[in-house]
C-alpha cells in the first residue's frame, strides 16, 4: 500500500481509501453497490445559530449495501499490531459483534476487512470464524488466523467479496475483471 505515512496516527483513512477504490470497481462492474455509512450528527444551538455538531452513535456498521439480491453488511477495523480484540474497545465493541450477528440472523452476508499498518495487504474475517475464536473462549483474532483477500484487477488490491461470497456459498459474485460490461 503506497501511500501509508508510518508516522500517521491510525484512523483508518487508509483503509477506507482502499475500500472506496474496490467499491466503486464493484459498482462500475454492477457487481454490488456498497456505501460507508456516517455516522448521525446532531446540530446544537438554536434559533439559526450552530454552536457545534455532535457525532451521534452509529446505529449501523461501517459498510452496508447489497449484490444480486442479498444485503451486505461489514464492519472494517485497522490495527497497529497483528491482533484484533472481539467484545472490547480498540477492536470489535459489543455493540458492533451484537450489530453483525443481528444483521447476518435477519439474513444478511456480514464480515469484517482488517488492515494490519505494519503489512501491505488487508485480510478478512468471516462470521464463522469469528464465532469459533469466541466459542473457544478466546477475545483476540490474530493476523494469522484471517483469510487473505484476492486481489482483483487493475486498481482493486482487496477484492473482499469474494471471500464473503465463499463465507455464505452464495453464487453469482464473481471476480472484478477488466473486460467489456
Amino acid at each position: 500500500m503506497r501511500g501509508i505515512n508510518p508516522f500517521r496516527k491510525n484512523d483508518g483513512k487508509w483503509l477506507e481509501d482502499l475500500l472506496e477504490v474496490t467499491h466503486r470497481a464493484y459498482l462500475d462492474k454492477g457487481i454490488a453497490k456498497i456505501e460507508k455509512v456516517a455516522p448521525p450528527i446532531k446540530w446544537i444551538g438554536g434559533e439559526g445559530k450552530s454552536k457545534g455538531i455532535v457525532a451521534l452513535r452509529n446505529p449501523f456498521l461501517d459498510y452496508i449495501g447489497t449484490t444480486r439480491g442479498r444485503m451486505i453488511c461489514m464492519e472494517a477495523k485497522s490495527t497497529e499490531t497483528e491482533s484484533l480484540r472481539l467484545l472490547a474497545d480498540g477492536g470489535v465493541t459489543k455493540r458492533q459483534w451484537e450489530a453483525l450477528v443481528n444483521w447476518e440472523r435477519a439474513g444478511a452476508m456480514c464480515g469484517l476487512v482488517w488492515g494490519f499498518m505494519g503489512s501491505r495487504e488487508l485480510k478478512f474475517l468471516a462470521m464463522q470464524t469469528m464465532k469459533d475464536r469466541l466459542a473457544d473462549g478466546s477475545q483476540t483474532m490474530k493476523w494469522a488466523m484471517a483469510e487473505d483477500i484476492a486481489q482483483g484487477e487493475g486498481f482493486v488490491l482487496n477484492d473482499w467479496l469474494l471471500n464473503m461470497r465463499d463465507a455464505y456459498n452464495y453464487p453469482g459474485i464473481e471476480k472484478i475483471e477488466l473486460r467489456a460490461s
